[in-house]
């Protein structure tokens, strides 16, 4: 019994590494990574607001930011280069 246990924790494991390895695929992860460049050039607070929000939304909900009611533009940059840095990360999983 307890090897039978064993064996399916194991099996688990494996389900979750599939899971985490098939997140973004490259072309929508590019996609993205333009959206973030546009956003940082955005001039227009409102908009680059609405872009952070669209950006965040494309991803997983397990990798969005809980990003507050009301935030700075020093926000918006920390923002994007967490979404950035997650995906970086998830391409070198691919």
């Amino acid at each position: 019994m307890l090897k039978g246990l064993e064996q399916q924790g194991q099996q688990q494991q494996k389900e979750r590494k599939k899971i985490k390895t098939i997140r973004i695929n490259k072309s929508s992860q590019e996609v993205i990574i333009n959206l973030i460049k546009d956003c940082r050039n955005e001039q227009n607070e409102d908009k680059r607001d609405k872009m952070l929000h669209s950006i965040n939304s494309m991803l997983l909900k397990s990798d969005q930011l809980s990003i507050p009611s009301h935030f700075t533009t020093e926000y918006v940059n920390t923002a994007l280069h967490k979404i950035e840095g997650t995906l970086l990360l998830l391409g070198g999983r691919e």
